[in-house]
């Protein structure tokens, strides 16, 4: 840890730019403003990148994790969810493939995920709802849901309430 914040230091009394981690892939994000967390310059930045609402991903975090980096979650199905984000393992193969992931717990490359995935579905779909109910449970289950009349979860009416109070403070 004291390596990490030395390398910061340094990185940014050389430069003037603030780095939160070595870059991966050859990315970095910029820490330009400094009274951002890190975490919240990683949701404002792939937010940004993606075009998805910061403060929606924001409320995904706050659901999903509590805003606990290591948070784990084993499920009935067999899988696992890591990170801030709570990265399902069903996707683990192609999000390594696809973004070069390397570390689903790094709060960095977890959010760059979770971003991409959300941005994915709403590519697809324009219902918050259904965007959320899909990135919870998957889209086979979604669909099946809706086909019983139902277009809302619990788990998709608490991220909107979450996300409706940070817009409030806005």
């Amino acid at each position: 840890m004291k390596l990490f914040i030395l390398t910061a230091m340094l990185t940014l009394l050389m430069t003037g730019q603030a780095y939160a981690e070595t870059p991966v892939a050859g990315i970095s994000v910029s820490l330009e403003n400094t009274n951002l967390s890190p975490t919240q310059a990683y949701i404002n930045h792939y937010s940004k990148q993606y075009g998805v609402d910061a403060d929606l991903i924001t409320a995904i975090i706050g659901t999903e994790s509590g805003g606990e980096i290591k948070a784990f979650n084993i499920n009935n199905n067999g899988t696992h969810d890591k990170g801030l984000m709570q990265i399902n393992s069903f996707n683990y193969e192609w999000l390594t493939r696809e973004l070069g992931i390397t570390d689903f717990y790094n709060p960095r490359q977890n959010i760059h995920c979770g971003v991409y995935m959300i941005a994915d579905l709403m590519s697809r779909h324009t219902d918050l709802h259904k965007i959320l109910m899909c990135y919870n449970m998957g889209e086979k289950r979604t669909r099946e849901l809706h086909r019983e009349g139902i277009y809302t979860s619990k788990y998709s009416r608490k991220v909107m309430r979450v996300y409706e109070k940070l817009k409030e403070v806005r």
